[in-house]
């Protein structure tokens, strides 16, 4: 059965993933395949906000099979196939074969998590880690020998270099081992843990301070990325559910929402409560486990979110399984909800996922499409304006074919010397609200002579053509 539903999310993934990068992925790209690997961590991953691991990954995987958008998306694929396969393994060991299997057909179909197994980025990556670390951390309270101690500190490496906020993991593992992990073989893998930490604080600290500073340069990308909100607490539940898919219709969307979040949390939380409302002799452990490891991150997460620009459902995408389980063994101790609820989570995850992977409005950024209509609409060769931040994608698609000015500060454009007086010019109007905010790009056009013409948009990329109207004496 198991093997059924492995090939169900198989299945799932491959369709769509032939979609364009978005700036994120053509990025991560461009950095691990431009890079060597002594000066991908001198030269890039100071600048970067994310541990190496899935740099090195994707480094290696680029290796052997490419830059094309199927080829790359393939890797987190297959993380995501292997995190089923975990969901399953835990749930045998937390419950049995009814609530692993339930758990394991809910993630396959999640619509979340078939976004983000389709997206090359470290998010699957950090699923998996702490998955991994999971499985290994329950393995290790039922058989308490060297080997298994050693396999959770690998475990838990793979979960501090896969995405900084997986790391929120750690104290739950840590405490409540206290509880039933003799002392040596507990501290032996957050030591372990610690000293390979310490030896990657320098970069993690100039990683920090570069955050810092863009932060602070830009508090619209703040806001943007993560800040503390009380939309982004609220999407949370809300897309564990229904994944990047919304409803027109607000009103509608709100109802539908407060619904699916009542049985499906409902369901979740239930496990937990129920499971303390037991003397404590006859508490499940693992299934505390399982409630911290999904409650934790979040919470912790949304603190941190008042300093730093750190929360998004979608970093928190580590924590999905477990709700998954906790609504599994919710399920699976009722028989009726099991056959009439089970088959209705099952068919909102099926609806919710087609829908995404089907309507490419729900698709990510179309700069496969950008560029490729400015090659159509650009007869003369015109200059192509575009900002520094957001360029990678531009130039994965475009090949070289274009005169492109790339525009690293807006407050010191000089877009004067890089247009020559052409008689048109494509601005990629992309991201300026963040990165632009004083509108300086499109003012220095406006004192060229130039004036807006046209407009077009490729799913939030957007393109614009500005005309010369008339020669500005120098």
């Amino acid at each position: 059965m198991i093997a059924l539903i492995l090939l169900i999310a198989l299945v799932l993934r491959l369709i769509a993933l032939n979609q364009s990068f978005w700036l994120d992925e053509a990025v991560q790209v461009w950095a691990s395949s431009s890079f060597s690997l002594a000066d991908f961590f001198k030269l890039y991953l100071p600048g970067d906000f994310n541990p190496p691991l899935y740099h090195l990954l994707l480094h290696f995987w680029i290796k052997l099979f490419g830059t094309s958008e199927v080829s790359v998306r393939l890797l987190p694929v297959l993380l995501s196939i292997i995190s089923i396969w975990l969901i399953w393994k835990i749930g045998l060991i937390i419950a049995g074969k009814k609530t692993a299997l339930v758990s394991a057909l809910l993630s396959a179909t999640s619509p979340l998590f078939i976004y983000y197994s389709q997206e090359n980025r470290m998010y699957l990556l950090s699923a998996f880690s702490v998955l991994f670390a999971c499985w290994r951390f329950l393995a290790l309270i039922k058989n308490q020998t060297w080997k298994n101690s050693f396999s959770f500190a690998l475990s838990l490496i793979l979960v501090g270099f896969s995405h900084f906020l997986a790391v929120l993991v750690l104290p739950v593992f840590f405490f409540l081992g206290l509880k039933g992990i003799k002392k040596g073989k507990l501290f032996l893998p957050f030591f372990i843990f610690a000293a390979a930490y310490l030896i990657y604080l320098p970069t993690f600290l100039r990683q920090l301070e570069t955050g810092v500073a863009l932060k602070n340069s830009f508090p619209i990308w703040g806001k943007t990325v993560g800040s503390f909100g009380l939309k982004s607490v609220t999407l949370l539940p809300v897309k564990f559910i229904i994944g990047r898919i919304n409803i027109a219709n607000k009103l509608v969307y709100g109802f539908v929402s407060l619904f699916l979040v009542f049985l499906y949390w409902g369901a979740a939380v239930l496990s937990i409560v129920e499971t303390f409302k037991l003397s404590r002799k006859k508490q499940d452990q693992n299934l505390i486990l399982i409630g911290w490891l999904l409650f934790f991150p979040p919470l912790i997460g949304f603190l941190i979110s008042f300093w730093m620009p750190v929360f998004s459902y979608f970093r928190f995408l580590f924590v999905l399984p477990f709700f998954y389980l906790l609504i599994a063994v919710y399920l699976s101790n009722r028989i009726n909800l099991l056959k009439t609820l089970f088959p209705f989570f099952v068919l909102i995850n099926l609806i919710c996922s087609t829908t995404y992977l089907f309507n490419r409005n729900f698709h990510r950024e179309n700069w496969r499409g950008a560029v490729n209509w400015i090659h159509a609409e650009n007869k003369e060769s015109s200059p192509v304006i575009i900002l520094g931040q957001t360029s990678k994608p531009f130039e994965y698609y475009d090949h070289k074919k274009s005169d492109l000015v790339i525009v690293d500060n807006p407050s010191s454009a000089n877009l004067d010397l890089s247009v020559s007086d052409s008689s048109q010019v494509f601005l990629v109007s992309y991201s300026l609200p963040i990165f632009d905010p004083k509108d300086r790009i499109r003012g220095e056009l406006k004192d060229l002579g130039y004036q807006l013409e046209k407009e077009k948009s490729f799913r939030q990329v957007n393109l614009e053509i500005w005309a010369l109207t008339q020669q500005i004496p120098v």
